[in-house]
């Protein structure tokens, strides 16, 4: 369908939520991933959000790839204790995987893909992340950010 769970939505995950969901393959594949800018900013609505750059060890030639947390629950600036989130990544695993997964679970906006379901690669809407963001988040839970 086109449309999420609008309760399931709404209720959102949380940082801790988004990692416990993550596939072991997905936290090994994060080790070759390296978080080489980290910014905190505020969105236009005074959201805490963090952005940066990651790069993968391996990869040839290398690629680096923007990513953006988002918390949203402004009366708590850490985004490790947000009670929802929601992530981006631009890279071809988060559009073609993650992206309208993580939306329907209110964890994700549209914007890299054309907001169809992944009924192929992720057809129970698995609220799954890239490599890039699974290791984001544990560098922002790590240090508490």
């Amino acid at each position: 369908g086109g449309v999420p769970d609008a309760q399931r939505a709404a209720k959102g995950l949380s940082l801790a939520g988004l990692l416990k969901r993550q596939p072991r393959y997905m936290h090994n594949s994060a080790e070759d991933v390296v978080v080489k800018a980290l910014k905190h900013k505020s969105t236009r609505g005074g959201m805490p959000a963090i952005t940066g750059v990651t790069r993968d060890r391996k990869t040839v030639p290398q690629r680096l790839h923007k990513y953006s947390v988002i918390g949203l629950n402004a009366s708590n600036d850490k985004i490790a204790t947000q009670k929802r989130i929601k992530v981006s990544c631009d890279c071809e695993f988060f559009l073609y995987y993650s992206e309208y997964a993580l939306w329907t679970w209110g964890a994700a906006n549209i914007v890299f893909s054309n907001g169809q379901p992944a009924h192929v690669r992720n057809p129970g809407n698995v609220p799954i992340l890239c490599k890039h963001l699974t290791q984001v988040l544990h560098t922002i839970y790590k240090n508490n950010l």
